[in-house]
């Protein structure tokens, strides 16, 4: 078995990139972003280095130096690291700013991170229970697996994430009609004492508030946009081969002075 390592890695992101977009235009590479660890930064350089060393063994004379040169100064690549924890302080504030903070033990706030929240302590009581309810619920219709976790503005993407799976949750109705999830909560809200009936009508009611879904949508495209952007699960930058599982991608950088009236040189 062959053991991972930065030059390994570089290895396969060079083919990758040649492959997809042909010498040339892989010459564009000026380096990527990732988590900052050293065998990762690594890796940039000597995924730059293995496209250099292609275009070495291609060209030649003027044309090898107008790849490997820009204004006279000969190429070298950018190394950023770190980049998440600002990409999640984006996600996390851009949540707050637009639909407000939660606070801390008001947990009758009306609020749409305070219903997954809510949504989550309900299942999560009794989660064999809360299933067995939902397949009741849905009755003469196909019935469906109640998923949910806690409500978390600071990790990466897990309101996001939540946020989208709900969306998906919520467009399931039982035989008659009803929202399922509505009727699953107005069960608790029936059947139930203590704080599961109380949190079983709020989840119940709010599920149906246009501007707590509004909130959910909001965070499903935050959570849209950066997964494109760093994780690059779509398009050309899926097919690049990753120093890990999502956040040791080796994210493109490329030189845009290399461009010139839109074409290339």
């Amino acid at each position: 078995m062959a053991i991972k390592t930065s030059k390994f890695g570089a290895a396969n992101n060079s083919k990758a990139i040649i492959n997809a977009l042909g010498l040339e235009y892989a010459s564009y590479y000026d380096g990527g972003t990732n988590d900052n660890a050293l065998d990762a930064q690594n890796e940039i350089r000597l995924t730059f280095q293995e496209i250099m060393s292609s275009l070495e063994q291609e060209f030649g004379g003027e044309e090898l130096e107008d790849f490997l040169y820009e204004n006279g100064v000969r190429r070298r690549p950018i190394c950023f690291g770190d980049p998440f924890h600002i990409a999640n302080l984006v996600v996390t504030w851009a949540s707050v700013f637009a639909f407000g903070e939660t606070e801390n033990g008001a947990h009758r706030q009306v609020h749409h991170r305070q219903l997954l929240m809510s949504l989550h302590s309900l299942r999560a009581n009794d989660a064999a229970y809360a299933q067995a309810k939902l397949d009741e619920i849905m009755e003469g219709v196909d019935s469906f697996t109640l998923r949910t976790w806690r409500e978390r503005t600071q990790r990466w993407l897990v309101n996001q994430r939540y946020a989208s799976l709900l969306l998906e949750m919520l467009n399931f109705q039982t035989a008659d009609g009803t929202c399922a999830l509505v009727a699953w909560a107005l069960s608790y809200a029936n059947e139930k004492d203590g704080w599961l009936r109380t949190v079983g009508a709020e989840v119940a009611m709010w599920l149906q508030m246009p501007e707590l879904i509004l909130g959910l949508h909001f965070e499903v495209e935050l959570g849209n946009y950066f997964e494109e952007v760093w994780l690059g699960t779509t398009g050309l930058s899926s097919s690049i081969p990753a120093a890990g599982l999502g956040w040791r991608r080796c994210f493109i950088f490329t030189s845009t002075s290399r461009f010139h009236g839109g074409t290339a040189r």
